[in-house]
C-alpha cells in the first residue's frame, strides 16, 4: 500500500512518517510513504500515481485540506482512498463530513491512534480484496 502525508509542518510529517514505517515494520507489511507540503503538490502527485491512504492537514498554504478533499472526492471521483484528516483544532471535524473522511486525528498524533487507524484500514482493505505484499520474515 502507498500512503501520502500532506502537511506544511515538517516536524509533523517526519513524526507521522516514522510512525507509519514503524507500523509497517512491526506488522511485516509493505507500506511506502511519501510527503507533500501543499495541496497543490499533493494533487499533482495524485494525477501521476495511485495512493491508498492520505493523511491530510486542514490548514495548508494555498488550497486548504477541506477543498483538496472536496476535489479528490468530487472531481477526481476517488472514493477508494482512505482519507484521514489531521489537525490541531477539533472544531474542523463537522466541516469534513461531506468529504467522507475515514477518520480525523488531533495533533499531536499519538502512536496508538495511528496504529488503530491503520489496523482498521488493513482489516477493511483485506475484506475488499486488496492485495497486500507481505515482507519476507528473516
Amino acid at each position: 500500500m502507498k500512503a501520502i502525508i500532506c502537511d506544511d509542518e515538517k516536524s509533523t510529517c517526519s513524526e507521522l512518517e516514522t510512525l507509519l514505517l514503524k507500523y509497517a515494520e512491526e506488522k511485516k507489511i509493505r507500506l511506502t510513504v511519501e510527503v507533500c507540503y501543499s495541496g497543490e503538490e499533493l494533487l499533482k502527485d495524485m494525477e501521476k500515481e495511485d495512493i491508498d491512504i492520505l493523511f491530510l492537514d486542514i490548514e495548508l498554504p494555498g488550497e486548504n485540506g477541506v477543498s483538496v478533499g472536496e476535489y479528490i472526492r468530487n472531481v477526481m471521483e476517488n472514493e477508494n482512498l482512505f482519507l484521514i484528516y489531521i489537525s490541531s483544532k477539533e472544531s474542523y471535524a463537522l466541516q469534513l463530513f461531506h468529504n467522507r473522511p475515514f477518520d480525523f486525528l488531533v495533533k499531536p498524533i499519538k502512536q496508538e491512534n495511528i496504529f488503530q487507524v491503520l489496523d482498521q484500514i488493513y482489516r477493511i482493505a483485506g475484506k475488499s480484496n486488496f492485495i497486500f505484499e507481505f515482507q519476507n520474515q528473516k
